[in-house]
Formats: structure tokens, sequence, C-alpha cells
């Protein structure tokens, strides 16, 4: 029976040494990593610019399609903490026919971060301290959910009701922000983002027709205090600004949905949306609301 395995753990659990092991047997292999690629590909450690990690995202599905397709099980030794990228790996297995199975490398924060100090001074590849304490942090191992192919998501089409304001939403991370050297989990270093100065002129140029300006963002609500300073830093208004509740892992076009409903559904005029990724985009779109976006978003 062919396989398409992914572990799962934080940085310094021994995931790749497992990887490894697993894919010694005959008729298996080991994926690159996106650490792997990183390094190949472009010779940094670390995350790369949202560019670069949509290259290495379409290699490492490539490789993994390939490997597939001629027959060997195939092992994927990411963190794959966040659900939406675990569930891309289970939509892919299902495609191509396969049974799917996720490993959680259970090591706690503290052996994590013992393990990766010996790998540094081993001459290996060392994490931040930090780094991984904020992705313990957001991604507790109770909090763990079990990964399946993604269900269709049900979604209510928007009827706009022109008797309540105007109103543009904007997404913030890839639309308003460009991370400049954070990692996607660092959001102590929010504040650090570089501005998109074409969207942001584009919303400051809507704001002036008197039309609301919402912002609705897949972040955790951990850095919502950085994130109102760094809007503000920009010039762009923080009436509304909602975002992901703290410690929801879950998908964005759920949180977004959900947070569409809630908040803005029947209290605005929804003109248009400003968004980059592919399936958000998509969500956008099946409500029936025109949306802009902004960036390639396969991601």
């Amino acid at each position: 029976m062919t396989e398409l395995v992914i572990t799962r753990g934080y940085p310094g659990s021994g995931k790749t040494t497992y990887a490894r092991q697993w894919a010694a047997q005959p008729g298996r292999a080991k994926a690159p990593s996106r650490d792997e690629l990183r390094n190949t590909l472009y010779g940094i450690e670390g995350f790369g610019t949202p560019q670069q990690e949509q290259v290495i995202t379409a290699v490492q599905k490539a490789a993994v399609r390939v490997l597939l397709d001629s027959g060997l099980s195939v092992v994927i030794d990411d963190t794959n903490l966040r659900t939406r990228h675990a569930r891309d790996w289970a939509d892919l297995a299902l495609e191509h026919n396969v049974h799917f199975e996720v490993v959680d490398i259970k090591a706690g924060l503290e052996d994590c971060i013992a393990r990766n100090e010996a790998r540094g001074y081993a001459g290996g590849r060392y994490v931040d301290p930090q780094a991984i304490e904020d992705i313990a942090r957001r991604f507790p191992i109770e909090n763990w959910q079990t990964i399946t192919p993604r269900p269709e998501l049900a979604v209510t089409p928007y009827i706009p009701d022109f008797t309540k304001p105007s109103a543009w939403i904007f997404d913030i991370d890839g639309t308003l922000a460009q991370m400049s050297g954070r990692g996607p989990f660092d959001w102590h270093r929010v504040r650090e983002d570089t501005v998109n100065l074409a969207v942001v002129q584009t919303l400051w140029a809507l704001d002036d027709t008197g039309a609301k300006i919402i912002i609705v963002s897949g972040r955790d609500s951990v850095c919502r205090r950085d994130t109102i300073i760094w809007l503000g830093e920009q010039c762009i208004p923080t009436e509304y600004v909602y975002m992901r509740p703290e410690g929801d892992n879950r998908e964005d076009t759920i949180v977004k949905l959900e947070l569409f409903d809630k908040y803005i559904r029947d209290s605005f005029n929804v003109r248009g949306v400003f968004d980059d990724r592919n399936r958000v985009v998509d969500m956008w779109r099946r409500l029936g609301i025109r949306t802009f976006q902004v960036a390639e978003g396969n991601f």
C-alpha cells in the first residue's frame, strides 16, 4: 500500500531523524523538506520572502507528486502544525488515492530547545529558541487536531444592504503588509513588517471617499496591540479591525468567514475585498463580493 506520511512537531523534536529511518525501508522516500529547499534554492536559513515561500511550496509538491506517481511511499518531515498546511497533504493523498498518515512527534518545549542547542553546537541547523517558544505557545500539543481532507465550506451568498454604510475589506499579511525577515509565527515582530505601498495607497483613496475601512486578518489576536500600532503608523483606520481569536488554529477561510458573518454581513454594504491567498479569495468570491487579489496566493 502506497502511503503519504507527514510528521508533526516543533523544531528540534526529532522529525527528520524519524523520517530518515522511515525512508530507509525499500519502496519509501523522504521528500525534500522546506528547510532543505530554502537552503538549496536560495541559500537561506529560516523563512524566505513570500515569493520564495510560494516557489518552495510548488517545488515540494511537485517532488511529492513525482515520487508518489513512481509508486514510492513518501514522508514529509516539516513541522506541519498549521492545519491548513497539513490538510494540503491530506488533499493530495486523496487526489493520488494513497493512504495518509500523520506521525506526531510530541517532544516538549524544553527537550526541543535542548536538542536544538546540541544540533547547533554540532554544526547543524540552529533555530532561535524564542521562535520555538512562540511556535509551542501557538500550537500546544493538546490542541493538535486530527487531519482529514477538506470538506466543502458552506457559504451563504452575501446580499448587500444599500442602506448600510459602504465599506471595503482589507487583509493584512501579504496585502497591506509584507514580512521583513520574520517568520509567520513571530507575532512579537509584526511591527517590523514593511508596507505594501500600492495597496495602502488604494486604501487611503477609498478612505477619502467616506467609505468605512475594515481590516479582516488571519493573524492571531495575541499580536492585536502591535498590529493596531503598526496600522496606525501607516495612517490606516483602526476602528474596525477583526482578527483570529487567540489560539484558534483553524484555516483562514473558516476564521474569516466567521468574522464576516458575525461582524460585517448585516452591518455594512461591502463594496469589495483586497486579499492575496487563493483559498480566501475564492471564499470571498463565492460570497458574491468583488475581490481584488493583490499577489500570487498559492500557499
